[in-house]
């Protein structure tokens, strides 16, 4: 519940964005960037805190950060400006990346090795089920009650997912953990660099469309309904792809990441063809976005977990943080498209940013293949 309500408070503001716009009476451009605050205090805070809070126990670390989590909600809710919702994204962000990469540690820890990707599938479905359920619910509560409600929401599920971890999760000690230092200087290893680098690459362009994805529907069908369905879709795909991925990455890691970054980068590039042909077609390109964009989440948590099993919640935090370099950088690219070329060219540029992640991620992973095959070859010799 709580992985819930922290995905539907990030994802919900591009579901209701000309309803905060008007409300806050900030343009719709502005207004988009709460999405890049969110995901620069989730860069800048998540690795920070989590160092910080990497010797407490975890029962602790999670109480404390839904408590925060909460409070800035509350904040959202009650904004009068954008400046005082602009704090209450700051708020949230800022403990987004402890309780995702926390949760993640205890998941896997609490499961044998060989389920690790469906242990960390299970927290990321979270996510899925804010898109398809939270995101979509909070559009309609914003269009037929009030933004504000929304937030209302998100506060009363984080409520309840708070008392439900105080009253299930033990209160067992953190085991020692190295020096933060030590922590800090695996996560410069360069097969670690370079999956974060496939994170931002493969996931940056999806929030380049997803952020105005509101703004395209309603500039082809111009109702609030429809833009409801294709958040819905996106989410809908988006638990079928994690679904997918969490069993097919354990073995099949370099296929499923390649797939899933070539269909992103198709689904995005027909993006405006499909909103020009209605509603159905938008519905079932937006899906297969989502079904992408999420079916990359597992694999590469799971292969930064690996590379990095001497720092796992430090290593987790910080590919949470490069998912929201992505969004901040997608979210940027996106509003600038759109203030010179128009909400229809979200999806053909953020294409581009995505085959430049294919081709990153075929030459990480065709190394990783040549590396394995030489060491084999060294140990039978």
């Amino acid at each position: 519940m709580c992985v819930f309500a922290i995905g539907t408070a990030e994802f919900a503001v591009a579901g209701m964005l000309p309803e905060v716009s008007t409300g806050l009476g900030s343009g719709v451009v502005a207004t988009g960037q709460l999405v890049t605050v969110y995901a620069a205090t989730v860069v800048v805070a998540g690795p920070l805190l989590t160092a910080v809070t990497v010797r407490i126990s975890p029962r602790r670390t999670l109480l404390g950060c839904m408590v925060i989590f909460c409070a800035a909600i509350l904040t959202c809710a009650v904004a009068t400006d954008f400046a005082v919702m602009v704090l209450g994204r700051v708020g949230a962000g800022l403990v987004h990346g402890v309780v995702f990469a926390t949760g993640l540690v205890v998941a896997v820890s609490s499961v044998p090795p060989e389920r690790t990707t469906w242990a960390v599938g299970m927290v990321t479905s979270g996510l899925t089920l804010a898109t398809v359920i939270g995101v979509p619910l909070g559009t309609q509560v914003a269009t037929h009650l009030s933004w504000r409600w929304t937030f209302w929401l998100i506060l009363l599920v984080a409520a309840i997912g708070t008392a439900v971890l105080a009253a299930t999760l033990p209160g067992t000690p953190r085991p020692p953990a190295p020096s933060v230092a030590r922590q800090a200087r695996t996560l410069i290893r360069p097969a670690v660099l370079a999956t974060l680098a496939m994170t931002v690459l493969g996931y940056g362009a999806v929030f380049t469309a997803f952020t105005y994805l509101a703004p395209l529907v309603q500039h082809f069908d111009g109702g609030s309904t429809a833009v409801t369905i294709a958040v819905a879709a996106f989410g809908g795909g988006g638990v079928v792809g994690n679904l997918v991925a969490s069993r097919t990455s354990a073995e099949y890691l370099r296929p499923t990441l390649l797939t899933a970054m070539v269909l992103m980068t198709l689904t995005l590039a027909v993006l405006p063809v499909a909103a020009q042909n209605g509603l159905g077609a938008t519905v079932v390109d937006v899906f297969l976005l989502g079904a992408a964009a999420f079916a990359l989440i597992p694999g590469l948590q799971v292969r930064i977990l690996a590379l990095a099993s001497d720092a796992p919640t430090l290593a987790a935090a910080t590919n949470v943080a490069a998912f929201n370099v992505a969004n901040m950088i997608g979210a940027g690219i996106g509003g600038v498209v759109v203030a010179v070329a128009g909400v229809t060219w979200t999806g053909p540029v953020g294409a581009c940013v995505t085959l430049a992640g294919v081709v990153f991620t075929a030459i990480v992973l065709r190394a990783d293949s040549d590396n394995a095959s030489q060491l084999s070859t060294g140990r039978k010799r």
